[in-house]
């Protein structure tokens, strides 16, 4: 077993979007805000590592630099690992994203052919992979990225460290997905490589959901945005024998986030009812709220709704129910999760 030298806890957001054209909006999120709360709560919980797995900004520089900067105290005193999400590229080249964001980080091992690295915390090694620098659609790995990571985990194997895949879109499809490859990162032999180096805990954003399952002995966490919903970030322990991870929300003021929150439910009903009738539009809406308010673990007790269930039979194959069920069924997002190691 390898052996965790101290208690070892690390905070996890993801989907920043990081950007100074929203804080001009009425409805806006104050990022900053976010931002903040996210690096004090590192500092109040003494926290080892703060882990962002992509979408940190919409690709702009400015912007990119600010939150840079808003970084930099954090990272003297916490292990900073990021990973970039396809956002981040939009308006902004691989050699600019590194240029702004690498100076901060702790990289023991760099792939050559992206912005994927490995740091090493203690008994810990991060794989941080660069899954979206290619623009191609959904996440994407090259052969070369994977035979340096095939690299890393002989690495990790032989020095006894505890490997964490991060990384922005996720190793598994689910049903409800219309177009994996929206969302799943595409390299052969990726799972299986885990796998054989019994990589146990992944974590990667991009959904704007929290889930957790575990499959293929792989326990893969999808970090929530922090900016919508219940604005909950996640926060990992690890001990000599297991992993524990949960989610919990920051502490933002609440009557400027719920006029936020309402704008947004108003945006959401306006693009639903773009597409589909009008009564399922509302019904969607409110089990929408009922997610933003409970979490989405409380799925099941959206799912009791009789109106749901009606509303939900009208449109009978839709991918939305797919996707209640397979949560409400199949339980993929518990409160929380834990892995032995």
């Amino acid at each position: 077993m390898k052996q965790i030298t101290k208690p070892y806890h690390a905070v996890i957001t993801a989907d920043l979007h990081y950007t100074s054209a929203f804080q001009n909006e009425k409805h806006a999120a104050d990022m900053d805000e976010v931002t903040a709360e996210i690096i004090s709560r590192c500092s109040r919980e003494n926290a080892d590592a703060l882990l962002i797995c992509g979408d940190l900004t919409n690709g702009n520089s400015k912007d990119m630099r600010h939150l840079a900067c808003q970084l930099h105290h954090l990272a003297e005193s916490c292990t900073l690992v990021i990973v970039p999400g396809n956002h981040d590229f939009q308006r902004c080249s691989k050699e600019e994203f590194e240029s702004i964001f690498f100076p901060l980080l702790r990289i023991d091992l760099k792939d050559e052919s992206s912005l994927s690295y490995a740091c090493i915390d203690g008994n810990i090694m991060y794989l941080a992979m660069d899954d979206s620098s290619s623009r191609k659609t959904g996440g994407y790995l090259s052969e070369a990225t994977v035979r340096w990571l095939e690299g890393c985990l002989q690495y990790a194997d032989s020095h006894q460290l505890t490997p964490v895949f991060l990384s922005h879109h996720s190793l598994f499809a689910d049903p409800w997905m219309k177009d994996p490859s929206l969302y799943v990162i595409k390299a052969d032999g990726v799972i299986s490589l885990l796998q054989r180096y019994n990589v146990r805990l992944a974590f990667s954003g991009h959904q704007h959901v929290s889930l957790m399952r575990n499959r293929c002995g792989i326990t893969e966490c999808i970090v929530p945005i922090p900016s919508s919903g219940t604005h909950r970030i996640g926060s990992l322990e690890i001990s000599d024998t297991e992993a524990f991870y949960t989610t919990a929300s920051l502490n933002l003021l609440s009557a400027k986030w719920t006029e936020h929150d309402r704008y947004t439910l108003e945006q959401r009903r306006k693009n639903l009812k773009a597409l589909m009738d009008e009564p399922l539009a509302e019904a969607v809406c409110r089990w929408y709220s009922a997610l933003d308010h409970t979490g989405i673990h409380e799925i099941d007790a959206a799912y009791q709704s009789e109106e749901m269930k009606q509303a939900l039979q009208a449109a009978a194959g839709s991918l939305l129910e797919k996707w209640i069920r397979f949560v409400s069924e199949e339980k993929q997002c518990p409160e929380e999760i834990r892995t032995l190691l």
